[in-house]
């Protein structure tokens, strides 16, 4: 089993929350991998635009999800700004190649934030060079 970073997702979309069957293998990997700490802390309070910050300083590459009717639902890439109520990322696609043009976001529309995780590791470590800044 691999633990695989670390997520925050929006409480306002969890409509249901269900119990895992007994698994236990679950609980003997856990015991012999160990839960990692991955030293990332929000407060209770924390906004989205907070969760963004957090998750950029906590990896390089950090991947958003939104609402479910927008057109990109998952964007994978670097934050370079903050804005009162967008934030700007540079995006990278799944072939590895750096978007040319940053992207503006909604704060609001963000439903999941994910940093950490093996596929933004693989696009970070694989893909091509982060573009110079202009």
């Amino acid at each position: 089993m691999y633990i695989d970073g670390v997520t925050v997702v929006r409480i306002l979309d969890v409509f249901d929350v269900e119990e895992l069957e007994e698994n236990g293998y679950i609980e003997r990997a856990l015991a012999i991998l160990g839960r990692p700490d991955p030293n990332f802390v929000l407060e209770p309070d924390a906004t989205t635009r907070d969760v963004l910050l957090s998750a950029s300083k906590f990896g390089n590459m950090v991947g958003v999800r939104f609402e479910a009717e927008s057109d990109d639902p998952l964007m994978v890439g670097r934050i370079t700004g903050f804005g009162a109520r967008k934030f700007e990322m540079m995006l990278i696609n799944p072939a590895g190649v750096w978007v040319t043009t940053p992207t503006r976001e909604w704060y609001g529309d963000v439903t999941q934030v994910f940093v950490g995780d093996r596929y933004s590791t693989a696009l970070a470590r694989f893909g091509d060079a982060y573009p110079p800044a202009p």
